[in-house]
């Protein structure tokens, strides 16, 4: 009760603030169990004596309880989140309070989707804009979106894991659609609903793990770039080049990311 009670508490805050149903959900349920704080504050109580023994002994088994299965949560946070986004909830509450429905200011054709503004997803954008390629970037954090909409960004707040932002940024069009969010279950809901709306478009994918790797090309990815495989390269390219290996060799050896 106490897990289900707090996780229900903080989605709706974070509902409350903007954030969509999928992204509040997953913060509601990370942060569903009881934190080192409230060991303090039982400890201080007791001290006081605003608890008895007795209860401060049942609260303390509460509260490891709770941490006890916050891995258990957390693993399955995705799953649920994923569930509850798929039902038939008015667009406001999957997509944030702040997402606009209908057509953007200028309807793109053959452009760029960048699904997350973080560093990467800036560097394409900023690439972009140097080549004259048009690009529209989907962002669930709405302060990115204010600030980068004043640096004149053509930006929207979304969350691109639901079909409304990618139907927004008219993906059915795009020549390419880059996915540059950390979320490995984000950016396989975005790879898989990106390539049943266009199965044309070329996919490219950033992920953290290696292991990752295989089930985006799955959901339909044209390429995916791991930072692990990057920084191994990286890292075993600057070995090699202390050695006077041939800078032929090492790029033999480092090769580049799978394609399809």
């Amino acid at each position: 009760a106490a897990i289900g009670l707090k996780a229900a508490v903080t989605t709706g805050v974070m509902m409350a603030v903007g954030s969509p149903y999928r992204i509040a959900t997953l913060t509601g349920l990370s942060l569903a169990q009881a934190g080192e704080f409230s060991l303090l504050l039982l400890s201080a109580a007791l001290g006081i004596s605003l608890v008895d023994r007795d209860m401060y002994q049942f609260v303390l088994a509460v509260c490891l309880f709770t941490m006890a299965v916050a891995p258990f949560i957390v693993n399955g946070a995705h799953r649920l989140a994923d569930l509850g986004a798929r039902a038939p909830l008015p667009i406001k509450v999957r997509e944030g309070r702040y997402f606009v429905s209908g057509d953007t200011e200028e309807r793109m054709h053959d452009h760029i989707v960048i699904v997350g503004y973080g560093v990467i997803g800036a560097m394409v954008g900023h690439s972009a804009k140097l080549c004259d390629i048009p690009y529209q970037v989907i962002e669930v954090s709405y302060d990115i979106v204010q600030e980068q909409r004043a640096r004149g960004v053509p930006i929207f707040f979304g969350d691109a894991t639901q079909e409304a932002s990618l139907v927004k940024a008219n993906v059915k069009q795009a020549r390419v659609c880059v996915v540059a969010i950390p979320d490995p279950t984000g950016a396989a809901r975005v790879v898989s609903l990106a390539r049943r709306l266009n199965p044309g478009v070329h996919i490219v994918a950033r992920i953290r793990y290696v292991r990752d790797i295989a089930r985006l090309y799955a959901l339909g990815a044209n390429e995916v770039v791991s930072e692990e495989t990057e920084a191994s390269i990286k890292i075993f390219s600057v070995v090699l080049e202390k050695f006077d290996v041939d800078p032929d060799v090492i790029e033999g050896f480092g090769g580049v990311p799978q394609r399809r």
